[in-house]
């Protein structure tokens, strides 16, 4: 049984999201405080209220801590430098990687419309043609303490 990759995760979303906003700052290596003031001036994620509640070992709200992540994962695959301490820049691999995405999306190979993290801005910033409908996906409510009970 062959298994496909879902292309259209919370991870993926949260780290497309990432590398649209460093490809549209200035380069010189943002800050993360930096990054996450600029995804909030754009209002590029949709924002709900368990994304602002920490996560139990944190402070910050969970959707920073999430972008954090993502930049690790960026780091990883050699998408960011990983030179300083702090420094948020795109390497070329970074910049090739967003600009194949942002086709994609143009293209319709990849479809903003699925994207339920995603404001209609940054759906329109990866696809200019996009408008907003009833086909965006939406958000999955988060499972009550009785669902998750019996997984256990």
């Amino acid at each position: 049984m062959s298994r496909t990759k879902n292309p259209y995760t919370e991870q993926r979303q949260r780290l497309i999201c990432l590398l649209f906003v460093l490809h549209q700052m200035p380069r010189g290596g943002p800050r993360k405080r930096e990054v996450i003031e600029y995804i909030q001036r754009e209002g590029y994620l949709n924002i709900s209220p368990e994304d602002v509640t920490p996560y139990m070992s944190q402070v910050e709200p969970r959707w920073n801590t999430d972008i954090a992540y993502r930049r690790k994962d960026a780091v990883e695959r050699e998408l960011l430098f990983n030179a300083a301490h702090d420094c948020w820049e795109l390497t070329r691999a970074g910049g090739e990687r967003i600009e194949i995405i942002m086709n994609a999306c143009t293209a319709k190979r990849f479809d903003v419309r699925e994207c339920y993290l995603w404001t209609k801005h940054l759906k329109k910033g990866l696809d200019p043609d996009y408008v907003p409908s009833d086909k965006d996906a939406v958000r999955p409510r988060p499972s009550t303490p009785e669902e998750l009970e019996g997984l256990v």
